[in-house]
């Protein structure tokens, strides 16, 4: 790592920058920081002043903090996390690791906007996208079904069940479901149950050593997508989704490589209060890289 005071003394004696000091109050006034954060990134390692009175205690920071502030701003703001900013700052994170972490950030945003546009169109159309799923961590339970109101049911029992056990959830995914007979048994056969497992993303550091059978790696790959708007109630429209996926798939001349991940966008689970009729969700298949 630089040694950034040398590096600091290097350019002023460059090119005759002023040596004038500001208070902590000017710095918080210009960089918009309050006080309590800049002396945590003090702490942590990220800031550090010009000078500090050993006498009064009283700490001078000049232009060079500002731009420090200003990036660890920025690096925020593009969805870094003050954990990843400290790592890369310090040396820990390599820029390769941060760029893959950004690469996740931007199809995860791409997802949203497609999603709540969708729904802001209240539009009963089917969108369809190639994605990059993450690899999760998941609490994950399965049944059988037959209409889409008993998967809602076994879901919100689940995430009791997470709750009670003491795991948290990972923000940054949500909840999915998976099945592997879209293409031969269609929802609401009362005569032919399907069989499906409810997949909860959890944050690894909430995992308990002790071992849980019910936790499961689902594993990182590229799918092909369709978004579906409407109600989770509407058979005939999720029947129709999952066999126009397919057919795309075949158009594509794309392979299935894993179970089709239903991804709850606004579910049930998050959302009482939503019209039935304003819910989104999007079908996903795994396929194989190209």
């Amino acid at each position: 790592m630089r040694d950034t005071a040398k590096v600091i003394r290097q350019f002023k004696q460059k090119e005759s920058v002023t040596d004038e000091l500001f208070s902590i109050g000017q710095i918080c006034q210009a960089s918009g920081f309050s006080r309590s954060m800049i002396l945590k990134l003090e702490n942590d390692g990220y800031l550090t002043p010009r000078k500090i009175n050993q006498e009064t205690g009283y700490r001078y920071y000049d232009g060079f903090n500002i731009y420090q502030l200003q990036q660890y701003q920025y690096l925020r703001t593009i969805g870094l996390s003050r954990k990843e900013i400290l790592g890369y700052r310090s040396g820990d994170m390599e820029p390769q690791a941060l760029l893959k972490q950004l690469k996740t950030r931007l199809e995860l945003l791409q997802r949203g906007v497609d999603e709540f546009s969708l729904r802001l169109a209240k539009e009963n159309n089917f969108t369809f996208s190639v994605l990059e799923l993450p690899e999760t961590t998941c609490y994950c339970r399965s049944t059988d079904c037959v209409y889409p109101s008993e998967v809602a049911v076994f879901t919100y029992n689940i995430t009791y069940e997470v709750i009670r056990l003491g795991y948290s959830y990972y923000h940054d995914e949500p909840l999915f479901s998976l099945r592997s007979d879209t293409q031969t048994n269609p929802i609401g056969n009362p005569d032919k149950p399907y069989h499906t497992t409810i997949c909860i993303p959890l944050d690894p550091e909430s995992i308990k050593k002790q071992p849980d059978d019910h936790i499961q790696r689902i594993p990182s790959c590229k799918a092909l997508s369709i978004l579906y708007y409407g109600t989770h109630e509407d058979t005939d429209a999720i029947n129709k989704a999952h066999r126009l996926l397919w057919e795309e798939m075949d158009r594509r001349g794309l392979e299935a490589v894993g179970p089709m991940r239903a991804l709850g966008i606004v579910a049930p689970y998050v959302g009482i209060e939503i019209e039935p009729k304003d819910y989104v969700f999007r079908f996903a298949i795994p396929i194989e890289e190209v």
